[in-house]
């Protein structure tokens, strides 16, 4: 028996180590078209680019997607094809987070939509993320203990500034919800560990 399942291990190893590989292939091509031609464009325009750049890059290696495919099934053998395009789809978003700096950039830009820009917002955001990105944790729910460790302090070091820019200080709603969408579009390290959690 155990003669078997050593041949069947290092096959399945191989057939994920393929995929793996095969996602990094997919994602630099998607990396590169995003690269070239999505940084400068409006919101819309690079959604578009971006779901036609993907189902290019997917078409252009239908043995690497038919590979990757064949290994989420042999995975989950119970999906049906739904779901394991959904799976691929995730996969490949993770590959895209982790290796394409210029896919995270315009995701940012993207996700933070309109933010006010106010000297409240940069003051409290600025440390947040300074301590974000002095820290050696690395993951969203660790950021967020951090985020949550420190924002009241800074809310009460910068009562003024924020009571400038809102009426009635942090008590606004407006400034909580102003400040998440600041820090997600300020703070680099942290939009990413936010889309790794997401994309998990």
């Amino acid at each position: 028996m155990k003669a078997f399942l050593i041949p069947v291990f290092v096959f399945l190893f191989a057939a994920q180590s393929f995929a793996q590989s095969g996602y990094v292939i997919i994602a630099d091509e998607i990396c590169d078209s995003v690269s070239a031609r999505c940084m400068d464009k409006d919101s819309a325009t690079v959604i578009n680019l971006e779901q036609s750049f993907t189902l290019a890059a997917v078409l252009h290696h239908p043995e690497i997607s038919d590979s990757i495919n064949k290994s989420i099934r042999n995975e989950f053998p119970d999906l049906n094809a739904t779901s394991v395009s959904g799976i691929f789809s995730k996969r490949l978003v993770r590959c895209l987070i982790i290796n394409c700096e210029s896919y995270v950039q315009v995701t940012q830009r993207i996700a933070s939509g309109s933010v006010p820009e106010k000297e409240s917002l940069r003051l409290v955001s600025s440390e947040i993320c300074q301590l974000i990105e002095n820290s050696t944790k690395t993951t969203m729910d660790d950021f967020n203990e951090i985020i949550d460790e420190n924002l009241f302090p800074l809310m009460l070091k910068y009562q003024k500034e924020i009571a400038a820019d809102y009426t009635d200080g942090y008590a606004n709603p407006d400034f909580m919800d102003d400040q998440i969408k600041y820090q997600m579009k300020h703070c680099p390290v942290l939009f990413k560990a936010m889309l790794m959690k997401e994309f998990k």
